[in-house]
């Protein structure tokens, strides 16, 4: 996944924007910040569009950050990816359930025209 891949750039961006601001972030601040790496990573604010990080200080935000965009893009990957396999599941026991073998018809082995005792045709 391409979201997934760019966490570690995003830290390293989140890294390079605070290296001038210290002190705390507020609310808003960790919002801001967000928004900015929104504009950066568009694919990245189509999973993520809010975030409240107040109380981290500018040495810990790229990696609070980075810690909870990769929980989320995994929580994410694997939601879908056991909903599609239990989707598959229910199908399949469905289709078990609902089996009517050969449609409800018997085949009868068919006799062979073919004497092969004495040789010639049976009738």
């Amino acid at each position: 996944m391409e979201v997934e891949d760019k966490v570690d750039a995003v830290e390293m961006r989140i890294e390079q924007m605070m290296e001038n601001f210290y002190g705390t972030l507020s609310a808003t601040d960790s919002q801001l910040l967000l928004d900015k790496l929104n504009e950066e990573y568009p694919l990245m604010s189509l999973y993520v569009d809010t975030a409240n990080f107040s109380g981290n200080n500018a040495q810990t935000i790229a990696l609070s950050m980075k810690e909870a965009l990769d929980d989320y893009l995994d929580s994410y990957i694997w939601h879908r990816v056991f909903w599609s396999v239990g989707i598959i599941f229910i199908a399949c026991f469905i289709a078990i359930c609902f089996d009517k073998g050969n449609g409800g018809r018997t085949i009868k082995k068919q006799e062979s025209i073919y004497d092969t005792s004495n040789g010639g045709l049976q009738f």
